[in-house]
């Protein structure tokens, strides 16, 4: 157990020192009025739509003319009958001039995004730049340390979860099928209500913890004004408050039926009685309700997250829960057969001891394989459904961190697989080696547990990541970030099809403030039908930001992005992107 919580403090610690993502799920499909774009007559209002599902609640659309006066009417909503699209009223009957659109939305799976961008009505004015470089540059309150905090939250839910689902399917499913001595099954009993508790009030409180944070996150403000009641109110409004709310409830539904089940019945006294106390087992009813309600504890972390913002939404809820329900039975179980059950044999004779493991780690064995090719299953499907194509997943931060964890989680597979072929057999076979094995299998479950700690952990990270497919424009608009020189670069093409697109080049310095940049140009070629490289110089949008508009990509297909900044009058840096363009 000590050695367990080592493990665990560690890998918090290690989430904790990560820097806070602070990637955006949602891009721009398109704008009204277009971005940068001249209209003759002043618009009634400004519409922006976008690659999802959306929420405003923490932001909005703001419109100043060049002296910084708004000109903007109302609150900002959703557009009527779309959840992906927000607009605000203008005044009416606006003079000629430049026009600056600060905005700040939060997408559907909860990660805040914010940019700027100009619109011109009859021409653009004396300050074509409009006040983006003063809207972008302006301070946001919260940083790494709410982003840090907040994923952490999210590691700790998810670990959690799977601890309470492993307590209750070993019990129900292995242990309470095993008859084993009044002693081992007190010292069990004990362990598992401890494992059990802790589980429940980390998920509690890490689930408490995750509202202010998000609404720091969300809302670019500072710890200490999130525990505000607007702030809770407008966090509760959106789909990630509904959810955190629903599992805390949720969480209280359990511990209601935990205490009750445990005032009803003993585990130990079960045991001691043998198979003949199988009547006094708690009810069909009641193990019902605590599997349902554990099911739709492991469901909200998909409602929250991509799952739930990516269609068929029902589908991929349903697939995300059953892909947490296998995790819980093979990597819970693992869990509970370290923490509680291998100790709670420790004062018997080896003999006795192996024959009381066997047919514990023969149902476990059996359980987990059931378990892990669900797991398999659904995660082929997610990582379809989230990466689209074998080079997005190569090109991509996401589909890399999705190999990441796919290279920890093959040799936790392959540790399994040695149990269930090897260890598992010489307990059954033979009683006498049990001195022998079960320290064996001590030392290969506490590296699978390890493993497993691991992949939850980047599991925890990469669904703080955009999709693969949208992150290499596999569907829809191109976006990815990477580094350029000392700063971050992000990339976006849009709409990333032949013909006509926009190029946005936008250098950040590691606090996400806008960098000074004095110069942007890309040279685009397509090494596969000997084409280019193209030269073409960005057009300064805003500090940082820059712009390329024309008609380069005329043939569908892979292309490769090389960006030349200039940090200084005397130095140019550069990098290359790889990109998929549509047809």
């Amino acid at each position: 157990m000590t050695r367990f919580l080592s493990a665990l403090a560690s890998a918090l610690v290690l989430i904790l020192l990560t820097p806070g993502v602070a990637a955006a799920h949602a891009i721009i499909d398109r704008t009204e009025p277009g971005i940068d774009k001249v209209v003759e007559e002043s618009p009634k209002k400004v519409v922006m739509f976008f690659s999802e599902p959306i929420e405003v609640t923490f932001g909005g659309l703001r419109v100043v003319d060049t002296r910084g006066r708004r000109v903007d009417e109302g609150a900002t909503q959703l557009v009527p009958g779309r959840d992906d699209a927000a607009e605000v009223a203008l005044r009416r009957d606006l003079p000629n001039g430049t026009y600056t659109v600060g905005w700040r939305v939060v997408s559907a799976d909860g990660h805040p995004i914010e940019e700027a961008f100009v619109f011109h009505i009859g021409a653009p004015g004396k300050n074509p730049l409009g006040l983006t470089d003063e809207i972008l540059s302006g301070d946001s309150g919260s940083g790494r340390v709410e982003g840090s905090l907040l994923g952490a939250t999210r590691w700790l839910t998810y670990l959690a979860l799977i601890l309470l689902a492993g307590c209750l399917v070993f019990v129900v499913g292995i242990w309470d099928r095993t008859t084993v001595p009044p002693d081992v099954s007190e010292f069990f009993e004990r362990r598992l209500r401890r494992l059990a508790s802790s589980a429940w009030v980390v998920a509690l409180f890490a689930t408490a913890w995750s509202l202010p944070l998000q609404g720091a996150v969300a809302g670019g403000l500072p710890l200490s004004d999130a525990f505000s009641v607007d702030v809770l109110g407008g966090v509760a409004e959106t789909r990630f408050g509904a959810v955190a709310l629903l599992r805390l409830g949720l969480l209280g539904a359990v511990a209601a039926c935990g205490f009750i089940a445990w005032r009803k019945y003993s585990l130990a006294e079960l045991r001691t009685v043998g198979a003949a106390a199988r009547g006094r087992q708690p009810s069909p009813a009641g193990l019902t309700l605590a599997g349902t309600l554990l099911i739709v504890l492991l469901v909200t972390p998909g409602l929250a997250g991509h799952p739930g913002a990516t269609p068929p939404v029902w589908l991929n809820i349903f697939a995300d829960g059953l892909h947490m329900m296998g995790v819980g039975v093979w990597i819970g179980g693992l869990a509970v057969l370290l923490i509680a059950a291998l100790p709670a044999t420790g004062s018997i004779g080896d003999s006795e001891r192996a024959q009381v493991m066997a047919p514990v780690v023969q149902r476990f064995s059996d359980l987990a394989v059931v378990a892990v090719a669900a797991i398999i299953v659904t995660g082929v499907y997610a990582s379809w459904i989230q990466v689209g194509s074998l080079s997005a997943l190569t090109s991509a931060t996401y589909g890399w961190v999705l190999l990441a964890k796919l290279a920890v989680f093959v040799p936790l597979v392959a540790l399994g697989a040695f149990n269930q072929r090897y260890v598992k057999p010489r307990l059954e076979s033979d009683g006498r080696r049990g001195g022998a094995t079960l320290p064996m299998l001590r030392r290969v479950v506490r590296l699978e547990v390890a493993l497993a700690l691991v992949v939850v952990g980047v599991t925890s990270f990469l669904v703080n990541l955009p999709p693969a497919k949208l992150e290499t424009g596999a569907s829809g608009p191109f976006i990815t970030d990477t580094r350029i020189g000392d700063y971050n670069l992000n990339v976006l093409v849009d709409p990333n099809t032949i013909g006509e697109n926009q190029i946005h080049l936008t250098a950040t310095k590691a606090s996400g403030e806008p960098a000074r940049i004095f110069g942007m140009r890309v040279e685009l070629s397509m090494p596969s039908e000997q084409i280019g490289p193209l030269p073409v110089r960005g057009r300064r949008l805003a500090k940082g930001h820059y712009v390329i508009q024309g008609r380069q990509l005329s043939v569908e297909g892979e292309w490769r992005l090389e960006v030349f900044a200039r940090p200084s009058r005397f130095e140019e840096v550069t990098t290359a992107i790889d990109l998929q363009v549509g047809p």
